[in-house]
């Protein structure tokens, strides 16, 4: 699904500062989307053992320049992999995806600056510190969307960052694979199910590299049926909006 800008506004037209509260993780996930944050909680609950340490927020409450110094400092720069999802280009939030790229250079991050539709941003490559192919990657990954995808969006960040993680290619979700799923199932199938045959990775002769990190490819997969969408505000909003009140298996402190 995609949101249509309806007037000119950036994120950076700033309200009142505040501190998200959140611990530092592994890997840091900003999106303007609550459907990705949603479908990211989701799959990390379910992957929770073999998935790095996750935190989530929306780029809503990052709005002022103070707000995003800290969140860099407080958490970003203890992360391993970071990924921001804008609604656009570079302009959608400037000073956001320019100071965590200055962080991810000096730390050693692995950073994607994503656009949140289909209008591709030179811009948001450079200040990027990843690779071209894993940069496109991830892209494709948030923009087929689906609990599925994003689920593998996981796994691959968690290979990148050198874990024992198999991934699928991200697949097409659309209308047809959501009646498809409906008419076999006859219900609602759970959120982050994968009723396709396991993929091991390749062996190492098989690897690309992206700045540090190993990134193994990915052989052909079929097409999976979507997933059921779960509201995030339901039960992860404490996560993503990073309030002290947070889901003690998603959002603890990992010391």
């Amino acid at each position: 699904m995609h949101v249509l800008a309806t007037q000119l506004a950036t994120l950076d037209d700033a309200e009142a500062a505040i501190d998200l509260g959140q611990s530092p993780a592994d890997v840091v996930v900003l999106s303007f989307s609550d459907s990705d944050l949603s479908a990211l909680a989701a799959a990390w609950q379910r992957d929770a053992g073999s998935l790095p340490t996750l935190r989530l927020a929306s780029l809503k409450k990052l709005r002022h320049p103070m707000s995003v110094d800290l969140y860099v400092e407080r958490v970003v720069a203890h992360a391993r992999a970071v990924i921001v999802r804008g609604l656009g280009g570079l302009d959608y939030w400037r000073y956001g995806f320019e100071r965590i790229g200055d962080a991810a250079r000096e730390k050693g991050i692995l950073f994607a600056a994503l656009p949140g539709d289909d209008r591709a941003d030179p811009r948001l490559v450079s200040v990027s510190t990843l690779a071209a192919g894993p940069l496109e990657r991830l892209d494709r990954f948030f923009r087929e969307g689906g609990s599925e995808n994003l689920r593998q969006a996981l796994h691959y960040v968690g290979a990148m960052l050198g874990g024992d993680n198999a991934w699928k290619p991200p697949v097409p979700v659309g209308p047809i694979a959501t009646m498809v799923a409906t008419a076999s199932d006859g219900a609602a199938t759970n959120v982050g199910a994968n009723p396709a045959a396991a993929v091991a990775t390749e062996p190492a002769s098989a690897v690309a590299t992206a700045g540090t990190a190993a990134v193994p490819k990915a052989p052909v997969a079929a097409a999976t049926p979507a997933q059921p969408y779960v509201p995030w505000r339901n039960n992860f909003e404490p996560l993503v909006l990073g309030t002290p009140r947070r889901n003690p298996r998603i959002a603890r402190d990992d010391l």
